[in-house]
């Protein structure tokens, strides 16, 4: 896997690009957040995920609220996990959800 990091100068540079594959390539799963604050943490995921690797989501929506000045006020926008422990985890922490 080939991760870049680029600034906005940097955008169509060629040593910042990687050719991609249509079919057959391979893939990332990344756990990101953002707000009109700013960017959180970026984290990559190996692999496919697993309940077990949910603590993941726990650090990283605390760890990015407090990155960006939002520990005590933010609402949490998730795609559609149901998952079981994802929803306990909102709720022991008490993190607002957006519906």
């Amino acid at each position: 896997m080939v991760r870049v990091w680029r600034t906005s100068t940097e955008e169509f540079k060629e040593h910042c690009m990687k050719p991609t594959v249509k079919h057959g390539g391979d893939s990332v799963m990344v756990w990101g957040c953002f707000s009109s604050s700013g960017v959180g943490k970026l984290v990559f995921i190996e692999g496919i995920m697993r309940k077990e690797d949910f603590k993941i989501l726990k650090s990283s929506i605390l760890e990015s609220a407090a990155m960006l000045g939002l520990e005590d006020s933010f609402i949490f926008k998730q795609d559609n996990d149901t998952a079981r422990i994802v929803t306990n985890l909102i709720h022991e922490n008490r993190i607002d959800k957006l519906p």
